[in-house]
């Protein structure tokens, strides 16, 4: 009898996060009953067989959990053990008559997104391997990967072996990455400020520097509090996180744009520059250093595990999901210190670029932007000034330096190499672009990538891998990164050339 009800149970087939969810048929006809749900979006504080507790951005809220509750994790189909503390969920609830919230499905991210930039090595229809500055990283493509090639919409069929790409990947369950989105790009530009003018082709972002015009394209994809959404969401005041490429004719068209609302949630990734006892300041790839105020509610975890605010030390890599509050500060609601791919077989190696301080026997303390480092200098230590090796003793107070080297238990960074930049010559203000492709053309004066041609002189850095170079170095035909200055004229300065090793 009870085999024969079973085979009888009729489902009903919606679709969540994009995701076909089969719920008995006397769930979803209670659901069409009171016709009141309700999506909660934050993270989990408790979790129990029954129910969790989930601290929004505004609030702490209660959700029930039950046997035909759908919990997916990263996607794939899991169970309600999977809830952990520190997770960030999703959840589509029905509302109760009493008041309550009864979740009816349950999205979790366990791994935040990592980004994965450097030169395509292979590609297939599953896979994608990118050679970075210090290896090579494996990248699995789905249905879902999202591609674009220079701001607009493409396929896997237009990545090639050689492009530069930028990958948005996410760590598996079994620790491999599958992408997100794959860009491939000449020159990415990042923007953050706040919209002072919209149109149906365009907006205007305020930043500390001043106006910046982006366009908005067909494929120009616009999040707000963690979901996509339209232009029509694009209004005067908003703040923004605008990722854009530049296109021919220097004009800005956006890739991604990332809406903050007052009291939403907020994703900053970034290097941490500094770490006090209520707060982090977290360097962004937009070029911003955010301050996020801590507490006894953030939830803090390492490798997956719970963490301290004492184990986030300067140079770590970091995911946050904080809160957004109405005088624009930020609430950290959880903090992922970050596995470092890419990077090499060490997951300790940093780089710092900042200030001179001071110096004493064996270091330099280094101040960045709020913070400072010890740097400590040993027997190993490749110093250079463009293509002159110095010693430590023509190291100087107020010289600024670029660092590399691995992240101590201390906090401190063993060096090993120290590039000191010349900072004299002039004071007109300068734009930094980034580019790269391949080498057509080099002298020991300047190189020539795709269109652009750069001046090269002695304070030009060179690297190649984790080693500094020379411009004598630099080939043609070789893979090229550039940073580079434009002046008022808009001739480029090779600031640093890094060679990519295929």
């Amino acid at each position: 009898m009870k085999q024969h009800r079973a085979s009888s149970l009729i489902f009903l087939i919606i679709v969540w996060a994009g995701v076909a969810v089969m719920l008995p048929q006397g769930l979803a006809a209670r659901q069409r009953a009171t016709a009141k749900t309700d999506e909660i979006v934050g993270i989990v504080t408790q979790a129990s067989a029954n129910s969790v507790t989930v601290k929004t951005a505004d609030a702490s809220r209660d959700v029930k959990l039950t046997s035909t509750t759908v919990v997916r994790v990263d996607g794939q189909a899991a169970s309600i053990s999977a809830i952990a503390v520190g997770d960030k969920v999703e959840i589509h609830a029905q509302k109760e008559a009493d008041g309550t919230s009864t979740a009816l499905a349950i999205e979790i991210e366990s791994h935040p997104s990592t980004e994965v930039e450097g030169t395509v090595k292979s590609v297939s229809a599953t896979s994608l391997t990118v050679t970075t500055t210090t290896g090579d990283v494996v990248i699995a493509l789905t249905s879902s990967t999202h591609f674009f090639a220079n701001g607009q919409a493409a396929t896997a069929a237009d990545v090639h072996v050689g492009d530069h790409v930028e990958v948005e990947a996410r760590e598996q369950t079994d620790k491999t990455l599958a992408a997100l989105v794959v860009k491939v790009q000449n020159e990415s530009v990042h923007v953050r400020g706040t919209i002072t003018a919209v149109s149906a082709s365009l907006i205007t972002v305020h930043t500390t520097s001043g106006d910046v015009v982006v366009a908005l394209t067909s494929s120009t994809l616009i999040r707000m509090q963690g979901k996509v959404t339209n232009a029509s969401m694009l209004i005067i005041g908003s703040r923004v996180e605008v990722e854009a490429v530049r296109r021919p004719d220097q004009s800005l068209a956006a890739v991604t744009i990332t809406i903050e609302l007052a009291n939403s949630l907020s994703e900053i990734e970034g290097a941490v520059t500094e770490v006090g006892n209520d707060h982090i300041k977290v360097h962004t790839k937009s070029g911003d250093d955010i301050t996020i105020a801590v507490n006894a509610d953030t939830i803090i975890r390492a490798n997956d595990h719970l963490a301290g605010l004492t184990d986030i030390k300067v140079g770590n890599r970091v995911n946050v999901n904080a809160r957004v509050n109405a005088d624009g500060t930020r609430t950290a609601l959880r903090i992922e210190i970050e596995n470092d791919h890419g990077s090499g077989n060490d997951p300790h190696s940093v780089d710092v670029t900042g200030v001179i301080a001071s110096i004493s026997s064996g270091a330099i303390s280094v101040t960045m932007s709020g913070g400072a480092v010890t740097v400590k200098i040993s027997s190993t230590t490749t110093i250079r000034r463009g293509n002159t090796t110095l010693a430590a003793s023509d190291l100087k107070v107020g010289n600024q330096v670029e660092v590399n080297g691995a992240l101590n238990a201390d906090g401190s960074i063993a060096a090993t190499s120290i590039n000191v930049e010349d900072t004299s010559g002039n004071n007109d203000q300068h734009e930094q672009i980034d580019f790269s492709g391949t080498v057509s053309a080099v002298s020991s004066t300047s190189l020539t990538v795709g269109t652009k041609t750069a001046a090269l002189n002695s304070s030009t850095v060179v690297k190649k891998g984790d080693h500094t170079a020379s411009i004598a170095d630099i080939k043609a035909g070789q893979h090229v990164q550039v940073k580079a200055d434009r002046d008022s004229a808009g001739h480029l300065t090779a600031t640093l050339v890094k060679i990519e090793d295929h």
